[in-house]
């Protein structure tokens, strides 16, 4: 949804302009589907710093992702793998992620899709 990822990108500027420096990212079960489309998004570049080393200089008026952690993510591994990791390493070194197998959110997603 569009309008959730922009008031994502309202919420996260909103932090920088209250001069905070870093932001810790924890997602839970289909959360992660808001962040990672987020990720994508143009805005996403111009709100985060990248790690040093990383393409594209540090910016003033950018926020450093500190870590990264997915609870239960609700997410195909694949997709994960192959679109997703190697964006969150460009901005953070630090990614934890949390599995369950069992999982009420996790059980009643498959359950529903």
């Amino acid at each position: 949804d569009p309008q959730t990822i922009e008031a994502f990108g309202h919420f996260i500027k909103s932090l920088i302009d209250a001069n905070f420096q870093r932001v810790h990212i924890i997602t839970h079960s289909m959360g992660v589907r808001l962040f990672f489309a987020a990720m994508k998004s143009p805005a996403f570049r111009e709100l985060f710093r990248p790690k040093a080393g990383g393409e594209g200089a540090r910016e003033e008026g950018q926020i450093t992702l500190q870590s990264v952690i997915l609870c239960n993510p609700d997410y195909p591994i694949k997709n994960f793998r192959d679109e997703i990791c190697g964006l969150i390493q460009q901005y953070c070194s630090n990614t934890t992620i949390y599995a369950d197998r069992n999982d009420g959110a996790l059980n009643s997603a498959a359950f529903f899709t």
